[in-house]
């Protein structure tokens, strides 16, 4: 099995560019090594059209629409496979919020059913991802990303109290039982939340996002 990865709208810690609002990596996946079975039917085909790659954002469409269909007999001849992932950056935020504030392992305030039920987790993931404005999303991504243990806990509060207020205008009505009670750790967080600064430094997996 041979697999050819590639990837777009890698804007590192940006989550916020407006023009690459998603990740989206793309896998060319063959039986056989691509490059050594089919690497000169696709030089001839670039050849042929005046072109020497065939990549999208160089070429232009009207070059792409004119490969696509003896490049499609290529793919073809090998039984290639496609596999896609798209990450839209928005969610990301929102279940790394998430995350940051309802995990019971990593927040002492949030009750252990609002992370741990995989159900009620994923129902109220869905939920954050409806109160996140832009400037809520901001400030706790620059406080997440923020090297200073002092600085980042100082933003904590102000984050935490925007949520919990959001949180009274749920836009579902089945929130109203018990969505108030899940939120209610976001008020006692600054005390309780330690993660991201472990022995002192920042959480590596936070830093690689």
């Amino acid at each position: 099995m041979f697999v050819f990865v590639d990837e777009t709208g890698n804007t590192g810690a940006n989550l916020f560019d407006s023009a690459q609002p998603e990740f989206l990596t793309g896998a060319l996946v063959t039986k056989t090594d691509f490059d050594v079975r089919r690497s000169r039917a696709v030089r001839s085909l670039c050849k042929r059209h005046g072109i020497s790659s065939i990549h999208g954002s160089v070429i232009g469409v009207e070059a792409v629409e004119n490969v696509a269909g003896p490049l499609l007999r290529i793919l073809k001849e090998v039984d290639a496979r496609f596999f896609i992932s798209r990450v839209e950056k928005s969610y990301l935020l929102a279940t790394k919020l998430f995350d940051t504030f309802f995990d019971s392992g990593e927040n002492a305030a949030a009750p252990w059913t609002a992370y741990n039920l995989k159900p009620l987790r994923l129902l109220l993931c869905f939920k954050v991802a409806c109160l996140i404005d832009e400037e809520l999303a901001r400030n706790f991504w620059t406080m997440l990303m923020t090297k200073s243990e002092d600085a980042a806990r100082k933003m904590i509060p102000g984050i935490c109290e925007v949520f919990y207020s959001a949180s009274a205008v749920c836009p579902t009505q089945d929130h109203k039982s018990w969505f108030p009670r899940c939120s209610h750790g976001l008020r006692l967080t600054p005390k309780h939340w330690v993660s991201p600064w472990r022995e002192g430094k920042p959480n590596k997996v936070i830093c690689q996002i």
